[in-house]
């Protein structure tokens, strides 16, 4: 599922200093069957704690304040979050692998029953057979506070998300290289009257490419999935197949460009078949059937000059709406300009805009055929203070537009935040 536009920040990782964690992660390393005594090894905790002001906490309509029935028509609030985390990378000849832990705790000012903590945990592996084969494997695991966006609800609800992926790079002939990425994906995603719905998917995905012209990779992208969703009225199953054709042409030193375009097919069916005509007319069958679309992704980065880059980007895709058991077509782009005037300062400036087409009737709000237009710009500036201090001040804002009504929201995020970092 695409995960939403949130007031989350980007996430850091968990873990304590010290001998023992040094211990568990060269024993997982070594139950890999990798030669720890080879490896070399590197531990970076950090810390960071920072303050934001969102102006609409629930994303709900300016004129739809959630709690006015008892006087309190307030929508902005303002939110301490802390994290702690580390990173512990092992190095070998041809082979990293990098364990990423975190822990975050999230306090509101005056909506405090939405006080919570989160997590997050990673493991990458890199390993390379030679100049034949290499490839990747990682495995995600991400609990974290549901966008409100999402779920139009004022009930505080945690997701789980657990992701494991894996990529096969083979050079099967001097110019020709087959690349296999297979897929497990698991979403825990409580809705308000659905508190045990979630999604299970698994995706096969191979790509082979022709690398014989120079500075140019092209090639022909085809992609299987599967997905079931549960514990919600009227669930489905899906099968989906990608086809794309892919390139990716370094023009000169200074601009690249990157692309993939093709079809994708959503084919959906219920799972309890006397579902489908549980609705008089129609109704909640509207989420079965076939979703068609051409698809794929273009993408262009251009450095103006030593200090400055630009990338634009143009998607439409084929996903799994996150506030019930439909499909959705998202078209919409995004347009990145960073800037770093010196070693000590960066700035990003960001603006995307996409429309979300969501099929069928949604069983969680009672709305069909919802098609929301969100679109958000964002200021980062990076501040490198010390060798061991960074300090990010940021402004964010988002809005929706939708033919759903209490979809509608707009909401301004001004933040700052104070991260110690060591080697």
């Amino acid at each position: 599922m695409s995960p939403a536009t949130s007031n989350k920040r980007p996430r850091v990782p968990v873990l304590r200093r010290g001998h023992a964690v040094r211990a568990s992660a060269a024993a997982a390393a070594c139950l890999a069957g990798i030669p720890c005594g080879h490896a070399v090894t590197t531990f970076a905790p950090l810390a960071t704690a920072g303050v934001v002001y969102d102006s609409n906490v629930f994303a709900v309509p300016s004129f739809a304040p959630p709690f006015a029935g008892s006087g309190n028509t307030a929508l902005g609030d303002t939110i301490e979050h802390y994290v702690v985390g580390a990173t512990a990378t092992f190095g070998w000849e041809n082979d990293d692998l990098k364990l990423t832990a975190q822990g975050e705790r999230f306090e509101y000012h005056h909506f405090d029953e939405l006080d919570h903590n989160e997590y997050k945990l990673d493991g990458l592996f890199d390993w390379n057979l030679g100049p034949i084969i290499d490839g990747t494997l990682e495995y995600t695991q991400w609990r974290y506070m549901a966008p409100f966006a999402d779920i139009l609800s004022t009930q505080l609800e945690l997701n789980t998300d657990r992701t494991a992926l894996g990529t096969a790079r083979i050079l099967i002939a001097p110019e020709w290289r087959l690349s296999l990425q297979p897929k497990w994906h698991e979403l825990e995603s409580p809705l308000p009257d659905f508190p045990d719905f979630g999604l299970h998917e698994t995706y096969g995905t191979a790509t082979l490419e022709y690398l014989g012209v120079a500075k140019l990779a092209a090639g022909v992208l085809v992609q299987y999935g599967e997905g079931t969703f549960h514990d919600i009225a009227d669930a489905t199953r899906y099968h989906q197949t990608s086809e794309q054709l892919t390139a990716h042409y370094a023009v000169t030193g200074l601009s690249s460009f990157s692309g993939q375009v093709g079809f994708t097919q959503r084919d959906s069916s219920y799972i309890d078949p006397a579902a489908a005509t549980a609705v008089p007319g129609g109704g909640a069958a509207g989420a079965a059937g076939k979703t068609s679309a051409l698809t794929g992704s273009l993408g262009l980065h251009r450095v103006l000059s030593v200090k400055t880059s630009v990338d634009l980007i143009a998607l439409r895709e084929v996903d799994s709406f996150v506030g019930g058991a439909n499909p959705e077509v998202t078209t919409g782009g995004e347009a990145d300009v960073k800037w770093d005037p010196d070693v000590k300062i960066s700035v990003t400036l960001r603006y995307r805009y996409t429309v979300a087409k969501i099929e069928g009737d949604i069983v969680a709000n009672e709305f069909a055929n919802r098609t929301d237009h969100p679109q958000v710009g964002t200021l980062d500036v990076f501040y490198k203070a010390t060798p061991w201090l960074t300090i990010r001040p940021y402004l964010e804002r988002d809005q929706r537009t939708s033919n759903y009504a209490l979809a509608n929201y707009t909401t301004m995020i001004y933040g700052i935040e104070f991260t110690a970092h060591w080697q």
